[in-house]
């Protein structure tokens, strides 16, 4: 072929790759092609091979954040957990903050995600208490592990970072005084921070 008075060589057809081919299938809806794919590469695709597994019609879609089955004990068990579902950080919120100082989304993330740990840390730490004795069923240990796993995240302790209450940035906050290092030095300037003075040697 030739283009602006050149040649090139021809293109050669060169083979797809089977994941790309069976992504292709799918997006057109064959089922039957896209089985077939599957069967023969059973390890490229494995979830999309368990969505065609029984499926006659046209592809539908997995969802984006699938949810696991509630875990259940049996009637002869005494271990009784409560699960707690998911929840969006709407959920969360407080009706009237109780903050005081520099105050912005991060500022309110932040307070938020310290009631949600305050309140849900019992329930964590029962959790882990019936996941790390040995003592129990292996079956109720791996319900408890995965009652654990489905807890929201503004549960964990480490979603929780220190920010400055008169700047609101969380880099290089004095612990102790809850305010980041140019405020403090700003605050201990004017006097504002009793026992602090600037050194000089």
């Amino acid at each position: 072929m030739s283009l602006l008075g050149k040649k090139f060589p021809a293109p050669v057809a060169k083979p797809m790759a089977p994941f790309f081919a069976a992504g292709v299938v799918i997006l057109f809806g064959v089922n039957s092609l896209a089985n077939a794919l599957m069967n023969s590469h059973p390890g490229l695709i494995p979830i999309w091979k368990a969505q065609f597994a029984n499926s006659a019609g046209p592809f539908e879609p997995l969802p984006i954040a699938p949810v696991l089955p509630r875990p259940s004990f049996d009637s002869d068990e005494s271990y009784l957990l409560t699960f707690i579902p998911l929840f969006t950080m709407s959920h969360f919120r407080s009706k009237r903050l109780d903050l005081s100082g520099f105050i912005n989304a991060r500022v309110i993330r932040d307070h938020t995600k310290r009631k949600v740990f305050e309140q849900y840390e019992p329930d964590r730490q029962a959790l882990r208490y019936i996941i790390r004795n040995t003592t129990l069923p292996q079956r109720v240990r791996a319900q408890a592990q995965l009652q654990l796993s489905q807890m929201h995240a503004y549960t964990r302790p480490t979603q929780i970072k220190n920010r400055c209450v008169a700047g609101g940035i969380a880099r290089s906050v004095i612990r102790d005084f809850r305010i980041a290092r140019y405020q403090f030095r700003q605050q201990a300037l004017n006097g504002e921070l009793p026992g602090v003075k600037k050194a000089s040697w």
